[in-house]
């Protein structure tokens, strides 16, 4: 009797057991499944545009002469800061010097020719006016008494005539005395050929002053010699580049980014710099340059970026590494993207848990950074969204029943 009972008391517990475990499994199947949740939350949200680019200085000046010689000296080397002014190439200059020598000499005797026509050639022209004036006034009064004479009957015709030439002649000579005494005086030809000859002169002094200045080629800026292309000793001929100097002043930084980024790109955007030579140092810096031509093989625009008290490690032509940050919020929604369905579209989606059943919410979004999306309508802080790349989001519909899971944020 006492084995009867237990048996079916063991069979009752059976029962109990399949029951309970029947609406367990009702419950669950009404209730849904478990499924991960990731959370809305307001963050700080950033996107940067990443690039390599080089180190160049504002300036490159490419020195070189403008006379040819032969290099006497080179005083500086590869590397070396200059000042402004400093001595960098010399060339031999003894012709050069020569002919600033003759160009001054030129100069004494062309004011020697002025003082001579001003001393000499001047009053003497005056008195051989005087002179003349005096012959002319002679020669004038013989003529007269000739007449007089020819009328009363005392010469003949031919005595008239000759004075009469007389008188001619000199009148000729009156007119060129005073043409002569006119052109040595100021303002005279004599004298204003003489006045160029000196400014001519002086004109050419300082062309072959000019020309021995040449030969001292110094800095006109400071800066960093960062090539050097000869020797002393080598023939130095016009047009060629003898040194290239960077300037000393802010580093910039050039980079090409994609045409499709141009509508990011600001002026006054903040930028973060990592040089290949120091990878663990971050530097600051802005962009300060957009170019305003595309470049058509490469379909890329030139940017350029100011560095802010920039290392002494960044060097000429250094390979660096350019994150510019292109827009940013401070607070705002945030969510994943791998909750977003149709995230390419221009309506994207989510399937949001609101009292235990999913829903499809339409949203707009705003900025789209790597695995974070930026919501700008459609839902709140604190939303808890099923990822889109689930295992269960084939399965999963609006309206289903879900029970929530891990909570990500």
């Amino acid at each position: 009797m006492t084995i009867l009972r237990t048996q079916y008391l063991w069979r009752y517990i059976i029962a109990i057991g399949a029951a309970i475990a029947a609406l367990v499994g009702i419950a669950q199947w009404y209730m849904g499944p478990v499924v991960p949740v990731f959370v809305v939350q307001r963050s700080q949200l950033t996107q940067r545009l990443a690039a390599s680019g080089h180190v160049e200085s504002p300036h490159r000046i490419e020195l070189g002469s403008v006379v040819t010689g032969i290099a006497h000296a080179v005083a500086v080397v590869e590397g070396e800061t200059v000042k402004k002014g400093q001595l960098l190439i010399r060339l031999q200059g003894f012709e050069l010097a020569a002919g600033v020598d003759e160009a001054a000499l030129a100069v004494v005797q062309a004011k020697a020719r002025v003082r001579q026509l001003r001393e000499v050639q001047m009053p003497l022209a005056t008195e051989t006016l005087k002179q003349a004036e005096l012959n002319q006034s002679v020669a004038h009064d013989a003529l007269q008494r000739s007449l007089d004479l020819f009328r009363q009957g005392f010469v003949s015709q031919s005595n008239v005539d000759e004075a009469n030439r007389t008188a001619q002649a000199q009148s000729s000579l009156v007119n060129n005395a005073r043409m002569q005494a006119l052109s040595s005086r100021t303002g005279g030809s004599d004298r204003a050929i003489a006045d160029i000859a000196v400014l001519q002169a002086q004109a050419n002094v300082v062309m072959a002053s000019a020309r021995l200045a040449n030969s001292r080629i110094v800095a006109p800026s400071a800066g960093t010699v960062i090539q050097r292309m000869l020797e002393p000793g080598d023939v130095v001929m016009p047009g060629k580049v003898l040194m290239v100097l960077s300037t000393t002043g802010p580093t910039e930084l050039l980079i090409w980014l994609d045409e499709k980024h141009l509508r990011l790109l600001q002026l006054g955007q903040p930028a973060i710099v990592t040089a290949d030579a120091s990878p663990q140092t971050t530097l600051k810096a802005v962009l300060t340059s957009l170019s305003p031509a595309v470049d058509l093989q490469r379909g890329s625009v030139l940017v350029k970026l100011l560095v802010h008290e920039p290392p002494g490690y960044l060097r000429q032509d250094m390979t660096v590494s350019v994150e510019i940050e292109v827009q940013h919020r401070d607070a705002t929604l945030i969510i994943k993207t791998d909750t977003v369905h149709d995230l390419a579209t221009t309506v994207p989606w989510v399937l949001r848990v609101r009292n235990g059943r999913l829903e499809r919410v339409n949203i707009r979004l705003g900025l789209v950074v790597n695995d974070k999306c930026e919501v700008l309508e459609g839902l709140s802080m604190g939303d808890q969204l099923v990822s889109a790349h689930t295992p269960l989001a084939k399965t999963i519909e609006p309206l289903d029943h879900v029970r929530i899971g891990l909570k990500s944020l």
